[in-house]
């Protein structure tokens, strides 16, 4: 995994002002919604392959997860001692259907979520009102996008957040999110 530097924000925020700018002054409420979109999949694939904006952070009860299946598929991924060093590209690589990879790698996805904490529908509707509203919006767009983090948990954990919080957490207030619902994170 790697950490993105000073360079890599601000070619993200540079994207960011793009596609909000584009969705402000178009008319169309097709051509608005497919900005939006822009700007939710821009900030679902950061970690996808590797590249985050800060480290992976994980439940207990996730790490405890990817231990037990590390364990029954000690070759597979072996790389890959921590669940900081995990990240959703490697779960999700093809295999063939039948080797120990195929069976590791779908008691990944079924055992752990690829989860972001801040997640991408409060994204859009903060990146949205700082451009409308604000007179500085690129520090406040660079503050916004360091907040993104990648959290693990478990299919449990995903389910109760999934609930009441499914993509509404309020932005950076998505930590007390996970603490209200009793999710424990490891630092």
């Amino acid at each position: 995994m790697i950490i993105a530097d000073k360079k890599f924000i601000k070619s993200i925020t540079d994207a960011v002002i793009g596609l909000a700018g584009a969705q402000q002054v178009t008319t169309s409420e097709k051509a608005k919604k497919y900005f939006e979109k822009s700007l939710s999949e821009l900030w679902n694939e950061l970690g996808n392959k590797g590249m985050q904006i800060n480290s992976t952070m994980y439940s207990i009860n996730a790490e405890k997860e990817f231990m037990q299946i590390k364990e029954k598929y000690p070759t597979i991924l072996k790389k890959v001692d921590t669940l900081d060093e995990l990240y959703w590209e490697q779960v999700h690589s093809s295999s063939k259907k039948g080797s120990n990879r195929f069976y590791a790698l779908n008691e990944y996805k079924k055992r752990l979520r690829w989860e972001h904490g801040f997640t991408r529908g409060d994204f859009v509707r903060e990146v949205l009102n700082i451009y409308e509203n604000d007179d500085n919006i690129r520090p406040k767009l660079e503050n916004l996008i360091k907040e993104h983090q990648i959290v693990w948990i478990t299919e449990k954990e995903d389910e109760r957040l999934n609930e009441k919080y499914k993509s509404k957490r309020g932005g950076a207030n998505w930590i007390n999110i996970y603490k209200k619902l009793g999710i424990k994170l490891k630092n």
